[in-house]
């Protein structure tokens, strides 16, 4: 990860999810674009997760998203976008697994 993006990331007001929701699809944090986050730090953002991400399944839910793997204060995270919102959840060894592209449909 560039410095840049490290001290963009770090300096920007991730929200946590409500406690029911993170029991639902796992703890995490977001920014919602144009609401709490800039347009062009979104894009920014949100490009950095299509260039350097990996695309991955979220084994609790199924899901596969391209998730830009970071760290952040010495904490891995994963990134991701949704729509008009961004993404971060603390990282673990077990709850992802990369996904080819044959496996993606």
């Amino acid at each position: 990860m560039t410095p840049p993006l490290d001290k963009l990331l770090r300096a920007l007001p991730w929200r946590e999810c409500r406690p029911g929701y993170a029991d639902e699809v796992g703890a995490h944090s977001y920014l919602v674009r144009g609401t709490t986050i800039d347009e062009a730090t979104w894009k920014a953002v949100a490009a950095a997760i299509a260039r350097d991400g990996v695309v991955e399944r979220y084994r609790h839910l199924g899901q596969v998203h391209r998730y830009l793997h970071v760290t952040l204060g010495g904490v891995p995270y994963r990134l991701w976008a949704m729509g008009s919102v961004l993404n971060r959840a603390a990282r673990t060894l077990d709850d992802h697994e990369v996904v080819t592209d044959q496996q993606k449909r």
